[in-house]
């Protein structure tokens, strides 16, 4: 059986994310959100319908979260008709600390580890949880799952990272 699952990579201003079809690895349907809290802000999407773009003001990641959805659910041949299509979001979140050497499903306690390594990296972590929270918050019930760009590198032998 196949699932549709999203994948968000939310940047300090911007949303890149793609749609799957999974375990094929298909990729339905993808877009960028950019300059988000800016004056001008521009988002694009391609799916089988076609492609879309256009310039808009983007208050914030949870309403570049929104217009991506939009785009989802309504070009031609749209790649979702209903966000319950939606069955797991995937996190790129750039940094795991030591703690995390693999995805996780987000919880609370996950929400707050990644708060504490905002200072390792203020210009990507707080975003990243931006963009986990706007999901949480239009997809309800849909799990979560944070992916560490840190846990490819607890694969590498010490002399590599020393």
């Amino acid at each position: 059986m196949s699932d549709k699952v999203l994948v968000l990579n939310c940047g300090s201003s911007s949303i890149k994310y793609q749609l799957y079809l999974m375990p094929e690895g298909q990729v339905l349907a993808k877009g960028l959100v950019e300059k988000s809290g800016e004056a001008a802000g521009a988002y694009k999407h391609s799916d089988d319908g076609g492609e879309q773009a256009g310039k808009q003001k983007i208050a914030d990641h949870r309403e570049g979260l929104v217009l991506a959805v939009k785009c989802l659910t309504g070009s031609k041949k749209p790649a979702i008709k209903a966000m319950s299509e939606i069955k797991a979001v995937g996190h790129r979140v750039v940094h795991g600390g030591e703690k995390f050497t693999g995805s996780v499903v987000v919880t609370a306690e996950v929400e707050k580890t990644i708060e504490e390594y905002y200072d390792l990296a203020p210009l990507h972590n707080p975003p990243n949880m931006t963009g986990i929270r706007a999901a949480k918050e239009l997809l309800p019930g849909v799990p979560q799952i944070a992916c560490f760009d840190t846990a490819f590198h607890t694969t590498l032998p010490e002399v590599a990272y020393i």
